[in-house]
């Protein structure tokens, strides 16, 4: 944020605090609260006084976030604030105290859920996103923990020690970001350039499984579309945070249509070839992963995956779903982004 608007934000964000403050300095206040600070106590009662003082709790809340980001570049405890107004999920910091063990539970899972789907004859692609705070370790303002470091490594080594093809998604990645930005500053997710470098890496795989080839044409929006980044909120809450920042991104959202040739008799599309099987990484159209998969591979693939649910439940459904029809796709693309490796969604807050 450039400094004159950061100034700027604080004064304003300062006149509106100060009416809090004297509301809270003429409310009641209990022992606790006139001793001397001790263990936090104080703090919390404090910022519990004010938030009751101050006559609109949202707006309240909103404006402590908005010092905390202002100025000790601080959120709450789900993200990491890093440098010039990057944001990181505070999940790909974490190590729980079973962390080995988690990652090797998931090797194992990762391993005999490709086994389940290659017994029903459909070929099985795995795109492993790596971390966000991994790509732009450069816009970290605290190191994230060494454990991590080698978490990517470990997981294409016990792939490849059990004969699981993959594709090492980090120099795509890589070099997606020198041309632009592959993950969004504020968001958790990559951005449609990450995304699409992804799937130009991913095609050759995908095309050799398929015994089909469609022309794909691609139309980029008229228009660049606002984003409000899923980290900005533990930052910053309405109504300050157009002055706290951090400010919308704006992206091109990639539109493909198949080629009219490619339609049957009738202008019956064929049934997808391909699935795809993941997260929000995949499951939210606007970062485009399956228009730029189709796009790079010329297959078309139908979308499978699911938001908040990790990368391992939708495999599931899908194994049972192979259990039960006769109509088989030939391959899917598994998209696993790294951090599932050793947390579970539902832990999250």
């Amino acid at each position: 944020m450039p400094m004159l608007e950061k100034i700027s934000g604080l004064l304003l964000i300062g006149l509106i605090g100060a009416f809090g403050v004297t509301s809270a300095i003429n409310s009641d206040w209990s022992s606790a609260t006139q001793a001397p600070f001790k263990d936090g106590e104080t703090q919390n009662q404090l910022e519990t006084e004010y938030t009751n003082a101050f006559p609109f709790k949202d707006a309240s809340i909103s404006l402590i976030r908005a010092f905390e980001y202002l100025l000790f570049g601080q959120g709450t405890q789900n993200v990491v604030v890093g440098k010039n107004g990057w944001l990181f999920s505070a999940e790909e910091f974490q190590i729980p105290a079973d962390y080995e063990e988690r990652l090797h539970t998931k090797f194992g899972q990762i391993v005999d859920y490709t086994r389940k789907v290659e017994a029903h004859d459909v070929a099985v692609i795995i795109a492993l996103i790596p971390d966000k705070a991994r790509i732009m370790a450069d816009q970290l303002s605290v190191a994230r923990p060494g454990v991590l470091d080698g978490r990517y490594e470990a997981t294409l080594a016990a792939l490849s020690a059990d004969g699981i093809a993959f594709t090492d998604l980090r120099p795509a990645l890589h070099q997606a970001r020198q041309g632009g930005q592959a993950y969004m500053k504020t968001d958790t997710h990559w951005s449609p350039a990450g995304a699409s470098a992804a799937a130009q890496v991913l095609a050759p795989a995908i095309r050799e499984k398929a015994t089909q080839s469609i022309d794909f044409q691609s139309h980029s929006a008229d228009e660049t579309t606002e984003i409000n980044g899923d980290l900005v909120k533990f930052v910053a809450t309405p109504p300050l945070v157009y002055w706290s920042g951090p400010k919308p991104e704006e992206i091109l959202i990639l539109e493909v249509t198949q080629d009219g040739s490619d339609l049957g008799l009738f202008g019956d599309a064929p049934e997808p070839e391909g699935r795809l099987v993941g997260t929000s990484f995949s499951a939210i159209e606007h970062w485009g992963f399956l228009s730029a998969l189709k796009l790079s591979s010329g297959v078309d693939i139908l979308n499978l995956a699911q938001m908040g649910q990790g990368p391992f439940a939708p495999m599931n459904a899908f194994i049972a779903e192979l259990e039960t029809t006769e109509n088989k796709p030939s391959l899917v693309i598994w998209e696993i982004p790294e951090r599932y490796l050793t947390i579970d969604p539902k832990e999250q807050p």
